[in-house]
């Protein structure tokens, strides 16, 4: 099944979460050693917020005047939205497809 959002709306397929709660509470599966912490330093961390790739952007809405409002993003871009954002689509694809509004992608990563 193909879905197309509406004008303003953005499907974003979310990046697979990683172990932490919703409080923002690490939970490891097991310890680290001294030389694996050191290794974890060195990685770069995950920005704040839900990482996820563009599927599908519907219409962009329109000023008074006629001309359309631009994206900042297109399909395939890799984005971060508001964690609270959006309504969750659990059908065919485990869950990991939010429709969200526009204005709740906070930034494009490049």
């Amino acid at each position: 099944m193909k879905v197309k959002p509406l004008t303003g709306n953005v499907l974003v397929e979310l990046d697979a979460p990683d172990k932490i709660t919703i409080t923002g509470l690490h939970i490891p599966n097991h310890t680290l050693s001294a030389e694996e912490h050191q290794q974890a330093d060195k990685k770069p961390t995950k920005p704040a917020g839900i990482v996820g790739k563009v599927v599908e952007i519907g219409p962009w809405p329109k000023l008074k005047n006629g001309l359309a409002v631009l994206p900042e993003f297109g399909v395939g871009a890799r984005v971060i939205v508001r964690p609270t954002a959006g309504v969750s689509m659990n059908w065919e694809t485990s869950g990991r497809l939010k429709m969200l509004s526009s204005d709740d992608v906070l930034a494009v990563l490049t």
